[in-house]
């Protein structure tokens, strides 16, 4: 990251593999909130998925470099892959912070993963360190997610913005199943992408 004070918006996730819908969510925040960057954060021991069937991370990695290879504005980020602990948004945050004070921090995350977060780990914490973005499909109750919101804001006093993004209803789990079934994958992932999952037999 840069030393000059940027906007930068944070994608956390596993992306096991990344997919378009995780692009168009990025882009769209990028555009939406004006941000500098935003980094892809692939996840390393996770709390909460089981890592047996999650790709190795440097491969994890290489799919996201292969996906952004051509846009200026993305970046990928191996704050939580290097760390022995396990990946928890505000250790990844209170690391951000202390490492760029001047930058503000927009974490992006998922319309269904707004009604978990108060059981995430010091849920509080994340919500001292940065702003959050939250991306609202075609398909959702918009009303039912401002008010959640507003909820989550009274409680934890946190800077909740709504993203609009276009329905992308594909899962990193379903193009695994797709993989596993011979289905195709094409306009699901970046061509890129594709091509990696292909030469390394991934998810096979």
């Amino acid at each position: 990251m840069t030393e000059n004070n940027h906007r930068i918006g944070l994608m956390g996730g596993t992306f096991n593999p990344i997919h378009n819908g995780h692009l168009l969510i990025a882009e769209n925040a990028r555009h939406q909130f004006l941000l500098d960057k935003v980094y892809f954060i692939p996840t390393g021991p996770s709390p909460h998925k089981n890592d047996a069937i999650i790709a190795p991370s440097s491969m994890r990695c290489d799919m996201i470099r292969c996906a952004i290879s051509d846009h200026p504005d993305f970046a990928v980020s191996t704050i939580e892959i290097d760390s022995a602990e396990k990946s928890y948004t505000y250790r990844t945050l209170e690391k951000l912070t202390m490492r760029y004070p001047e930058h503000s921090f927009f974490f992006i995350m998922g319309g269904d993963s707004v009604f978990e977060f108060s059981s995430w780990k010091n849920p509080g914490r994340i919500c001292e360190l940065c702003n959050l973005l939250v991306a609202v499909r075609d398909d959702m109750d918009r009303k039912k997610l401002e008010e959640y919101a507003d909820t989550l804001g009274q409680r934890f006093h946190a800077r909740i913005q709504l993203l609009d993004t276009p329905n992308f209803s594909i899962s990193s789990r379903e193009i695994r199943e797709r993989i596993q079934k011979d289905a195709s994958i094409r306009y699901l992932v970046p061509r890129e992408v594709q091509t990696y999952i292909e030469k390394k037999h991934l998810y096979r």
